[in-house]
């Protein structure tokens, strides 16, 4: 904009096209609004959101205000994007919304007092439109929106502070009331922003509180993990923690790792064994445990806390209100609900093809939360599908093996398409008709086998979906190794399962490769034992590779390793030096090591090799006949390169 007005940008995402979002606030009356896609094409307030979307090349698309109520600011602080790749969802603070960002029907329609209260928001990411808005706030102050993020059922979470006392809490909340001061406050809602699903203060008695950061959320398979900064020593800390207790002054802000499940974890949720029948044969009852939540014990202070502490955790156990059994022909791709399958346990009725069943706890679906059962059946007919093009014309064939008697066909597929051939024909294929298709063939004794295929007419290629049936992946803390193991129901053309590593859960490495069946209909299991995880968190996946090249991955599993004291040097003295030098290393096990000194041109002029011990050892070299100038000490140790100090005579 112009004349010297404020145009911050606080957030970016990309799409999976590669496109580029930026988020913040203006306080410009012009020169924003650009190919705006919206009604919202001049300034509301004081200071308005302001959103834009850019290409992958870096080509701006379209700019937009996103308005604030006259007289009134906004900054948009936090943006994801929903699973399905077609929203924007924004949040931040604000002093007013203007009344197209607020709709009916959501959770919080009334601006709740003070000098600021959260928002959330979705809009289209044409950006043509306000899908919803809701305010979230209480009568003082929500000081900032500390990170967003969605899980796999598009529900909101968002992290934030506040110091009122009347911020709406729910669902059997970690914290019921503001502790003191400031407190963290931490929100689950669902992806329509009607129902408030979980809400909790998080706090001590002083103030817990962060004027930077947007990204304090990361979530990663049922574990929501929040990055909070505190003064108080009374926050809440779990049992058995790294640092259980927080022993520095109140006016020092030192940083929480605080990692939550909703719903909670779930003891008691294995499943009866899997079974394999023939076709129309009835399965023995699926049976399961009597289901509850794993609730983690909370101190604060070193006291632990109980219902009976006033405002404290925890504030009333949260039991599982009900079971609902799923089943699926596919594992992943679909799972409905079994009608009246509400029961600790469940008996299904005869089974005419390889079915997979999940008892999921209180409707709320998380990977944690369900355990499944595969019941095959044999004696069924086999589907191998394929697609040929020529021209316009695309030819599906479903190639069966198997059964018993003539067969029966049944495809549904995009743009209402549906047939009863064998091999039926699309005589005008576009890239409209790009998708996902589903084939079910049925023989005499209505014994059956489906397939999942995914089109793409324009390179006339397809893909088999879940031609590996991953059924378990898990990963187990074994002393300071990691255990990976996983089980496989169906293998069809699997090549290899790369393992992979990320500290963060955006950036991945691949520490090996195991090697799969190829073809199979039986129950395998495999494992990986990682020997060196990292210090700290470590995330986990496989990407589960098919002869080909094509992939999928599986769910991400979690691992924390205590922080590891690493090889370094910790002084050289004197510096700059004259006759001699002594060089101090630390290490935190016993270890060969090597230090070299080298000259500004990277010749060595001085070197040694020892075992060192543990803790704190130091090294003298005689630099007497060193000429003036600069030079480096270079330390090895663990087999790498540790460090490089440059020191001078």
């Amino acid at each position: 904009s112009t004349n010297a007005k404020d145009d911050v940008i606080n957030i970016t995402a990309t799409d999976n096209a590669g496109d580029i979002y930026a988020a913040g606030y203006t306080t410009a009356s012009s020169r924003i609004s650009f190919n705006n896609p919206s009604t919202q094409t001049t300034l509301g307030g004081t200071q308005d959101g302001w959103i834009l979307k850019l290409d992958n090349s870096g080509t701006i698309l379209w700019s937009r205000y996103y308005k604030s109520a006259g007289s009134k600011s906004t900054s948009i602080l936090s943006m994801e994007l929903n699973r399905a790749d077609t929203n924007l969802i924004i949040a931040g603070i604000t002093t007013g919304l203007n009344a197209t960002n607020i709709t009916t029907g959501v959770i919080q329609t009334v601006y709740g007092g003070g000098n600021h209260d959260l928002f959330v928001s979705m809009i289209s990411k044409t950006g043509a439109m306000t899908n919803w808005g809701t305010y979230y706030g209480g009568s003082l102050d929500e000081d900032n929106m500390m990170g967003l993020n969605t899980d796999l059922n598009d529900d909101i979470y968002f992290l934030g502070y506040t110091n009122s006392l009347n911020y709406s809490v729910t669902g059997s909340p970690l914290q019921s009331s503001n502790y003191g001061g400031i407190d963290a406050v931490f929100t689950k809602i669902n992806s329509t922003g009607t129902t408030k699903i979980y809400s909790t203060y998080y706090g001590g008695t002083s103030d817990d509180d962060d004027p930077l950061g947007q990204r304090g959320i990361l979530f990663n398979d049922c574990r929501i993990y929040l990055s909070v900064t505190s003064s108080s020593n009374n926050i809440p800390l779990t049992s058995g923690a790294i640092t259980a207790a927080k022993t520095s002054a109140t006016t020092i802000f030192e940083p929480v790792l605080v990692s939550m499940a909703n719903p909670p974890d779930i003891l008691n949720l294995a499943i009866s064994s899997n079974q394999t029948l023939s076709c129309g044969g009835t399965p023995s009852t699926l049976t399961s445990g009597i289901a509850s939540y794993n609730i983690a014990g909370v101190v604060r202070n070193g006291t632990a806390q109980t219902i009976a502490t006033p405002g404290a955790y925890p504030s009333g156990t949260p039991t599982p209100t009900g079971y609902q059994w799923q089943k699926s022909i596919d594992y992943t791709y679909t799972w409905t609900n079994i009608a009246g399958a509400t029961s600790q346990n469940y008996s299904p009725p005869a089974l005419y093809q390889t079915t997979y069943f999940r008892r999921i706890i209180s409707g709320d679906y998380c990977s944690n939360n369900d355990s499944n059962a595969v019941i095959s059946v044999s004696g069924t007919p086999k589907l191998s599908p394929t697609l040929t093009c020529a021209g316009t014309t695309a030819s599906f064939f479903s190639n069966p093996t198997g059964g018993t008697g003539s067969n029966t066909y049944a495809w549904t597929g995009p743009l209402s398409f549906s047939s009863t051939l064998q091999n039926p024909q699309i005589l005008t294929a576009s890239n409209a008709n790009n998708g996902y298709y589903t084939l079910t063939v049925t023989d005499a004794g209505a014994c059956k086998d489906t397939k999942v295929i995914y089109l793409d007419f324009a390179s006339c290629t397809y893909t088999v979906v879940l031609s590996v049936s991953l059924v378990t992946f898990d990963a187990v803390k074994t002393d300071e190794t990691s255990t990976l193991t996983w089980q496989t129901a169906n293998e069809q053309n699997s090549e290899s399962f790369i393992i992979e590593r990320s500290s963060n859960g955006r950036v991945w490495e691949s520490i090996g490769n195991v090697a799969a069946a190829g073809n199979s209909r039986t129950m395998l299991a495999y494992k990986f034992i990682d020997h060196s995880p990292l210090s700290g968190l470590n995330f986990y996946r496989l990407r589960v590779m098919e002869i080909g090249g094509k992939y999928n991955y599986s769910n991400i599993k979690d691992l924390m390793f205590e922080l590891r004291t690493l090889p370094t040097i910790t002084n050289i003295l004197p510096n700059p030096f004259t006759n001699e030098i002594k060089v101090d290393i630390n290490l935190p096990a016993e270890d060969q090591v090597s230090i070299y000194i080298l000259d500004a041109l990277g010749k060595v002029v001085g070197s040694t090799v020892f075992q060192a011990n543990k803790g704190q050892n130091t090294v003298t070299f005689n630099t007497e006949n060193y000429a003036k100038g600069i030079y480096f000490v270079n330390f090895y140790a663990e087999g790498s390169n540790i460090s490089s100090k440059k020191i001078v005579k």
